[in-house]
């Protein structure tokens, strides 16, 4: 997978690494991956609410880390994409 980020002009700009983590202004974060390879899907990318789940971490890590997708379709090239958590009401 290649990353690249756009200058003002739209022109893309090589950046080397393994994900992209977009925070948004509400604080919410939506990693970007390179899709775990398997042979009956096509390529892709993997969309994680928060961050990636990492196996270094423990369970609660994991929790405190992980956000819930919303996914809404807004034409048959686009999907607005947003974290957000569930929370109980007391």
């Amino acid at each position: 997978m290649k990353i690249f980020i756009t200058d003002n002009d739209g022109n893309l700009i090589p950046v080397d690494g393994k994900s992209v983590v977009i925070e948004l202004n509400s604080g919410g974060t939506i990693e970007i991956a390179e899709e775990y390879s398997r042979d009956d899907v096509p390529e892709g990318i993997n969309l994680w609410g928060g961050r990636e789940p990492s196996p270094s971490l423990s369970f609660e890590e994991i929790k405190a880390r992980t956000e819930g997708l919303g996914v809404y379709p807004i034409a048959a090239n686009a999907l607005h994409v947003f974290p957000y958590k569930l929370s109980a009401k007391e």
